[in-house]
């Protein structure tokens, strides 16, 4: 997955609970949902409850993934959007969260430096000091016990 998802050495993954994520946010107009996975060839989805139901669908081909996304969804963008072909969302949304409640672990490429991962633990110690000690280098690149 790290060579999928992080093509270069240098690059973290945050492992949390799904419950965590979910119960951190909440902005009203934000739902954190895990993936639905489905053969797309079959063409048996789901009905749809909300509109932004297709948003967690994905083909049963990423299943591995085991995914969760974070959606912000407000019917007042959909009729401005509506209203004025003009109207474009912001590039991004800040999301109100508490990392130190949620975050678990903070895992280093197993193929990056030692010295990277000593960045990284910096960096995360001085934005959240109390996640410095999760920030662990991947040790899937450790040898097997011989016995």
């Amino acid at each position: 997955m790290w060579r999928l998802y992080c093509p270069g050495v240098d690059g973290v993954a945050i492992r949390t609970t799904f419950a965590k994520l979910r119960d951190a946010v909440s902005d009203s107009h934000t739902c954190v949902s895990e993936v639905k996975y489905f053969d797309y060839k079959s063409g048996r989805f789901l009905r749809h409850n909300h509109d932004w139901d297709p948003a967690f669908h994905k083909r049963i081909a990423f299943k591995h993934e085991q995914e969760v996304r974070v959606l912000r969804h407000d019917v007042a963008d959909w009729r401005k959007a509506y209203e004025d072909d003009a109207f474009r969302l912001p590039a991004g949304y800040e999301l109100q969260w508490d990392p130190v409640a949620v975050i678990e672990e903070i895992i280093v490429n197993p193929q990056s430096s030692l010295a990277y991962c000593d960045t990284v633990r910096r960096a995360v110690a001085s934005v959240a000091p109390a996640l410095a000690d999760k920030v662990k280098r991947s040790d899937l690149v450790t040898e097997p016990v011989r016995y």
